[in-house]
């Protein structure tokens, strides 16, 4: 498969900077490793249905996934496609900055969808997403992949329990409270978010007094919806020039 963008600059750094060879510095870059990532899951509601139509699948879906792709390489993410679904994770040292970059791509995939929904006057081929966000522990590097085959993706509970919390988006209780103009997120990408999303509208669901469990995650008793807007992610976007400009002058101290 493809190389993401990330993991070729990452590549071209060991080879230049750390005096790899090629084959070294594709494969320390490869290897699978552990490490505490952000997931960024995202599927189009009622693709089996609506896939039947050819129209839609190439007016729609393959625009849609292939811009979505790039979205997430803007922002350091590392892509899958599986059909409709796109699946990316973010792997930075900093775990925080790998929530911020998956909230500011996710903004950004939201804002295709509706500006090609917007510009297709026919409505049997707009496309509905729904974002979800999560945080955790996963292996991630080639896995899967051998020989020349590479298969660069991630495995973990984190990446798990994004599936499983795209299922509560299905359940009415849950679809009331939130829309596709935003982003689900587990606890543990929301704490890590919490001091940059304050002041802004989130919305809690308390999945208890639902009576609803995450499958396979009984012990989350939580989920929260972040909506996405022009105000927010400018103010991500100021937050993030704020600690660049605080980790140099920490650097030149």
């Amino acid at each position: 498969g493809f190389l993401p963008r990330i993991i070729n600059e990452r590549i071209m750094y060991n080879i230049d900077s750390n005096k790899m060879s090629v084959l070294q510095a594709v494969d320390e870059e490869l290897r699978p490793k552990e490490k505490m990532i952000s997931c960024l899951y995202s599927d189009i509601r009622r693709y089996t249905q609506l896939s039947k139509d050819e129209n839609f699948v190439r007016q729609s879906v393959l625009p849609d996934s292939h811009e979505a792709i790039a979205i997430v390489e803007e922002f350091n993410g590392i892509p899958r496609t599986i059909g409709d679904l796109v699946f990316s994770y973010f792997d930075q040292p900093k775990t925080d900055l790998n929530v911020i970059f998956a909230l500011l791509a996710a903004h950004e995939i939201n804002a295709a969808v509706e500006l090609r929904n917007k510009n297709q006057e026919d409505a049997a081929l707009h496309i509905r997403r729904y974002l979800i966000l999560t945080m955790g522990s996963a292996l991630v590097g080639n896995i899967g992949g051998s020989g020349s085959a590479r298969e660069i993706t991630a495995l973990g509970p984190c990446v798990n329990k994004a599936a499983r919390l795209d299922e509560l988006t299905k359940n009415k209780n849950v679809a009331e409270q939130i829309g596709t103009n935003g982003v689900l997120m587990d606890r543990d990408a929301y704490f890590i978010a919490a001091d940059v999303l304050e002041g802004f509208d989130i919305t809690k669901i308390d999945l208890n007094k639902h009576k609803l469990k995450i499958r396979d995650f009984e012990e989350d008793d939580a989920v929260w919806f972040v909506p996405l807007s022009m105000t927010l992610k400018g103010h991500i976007e100021r937050e993030l020039f704020k600690r660049s400009n605080n980790e140099k002058a920490r650097r030149a101290a």
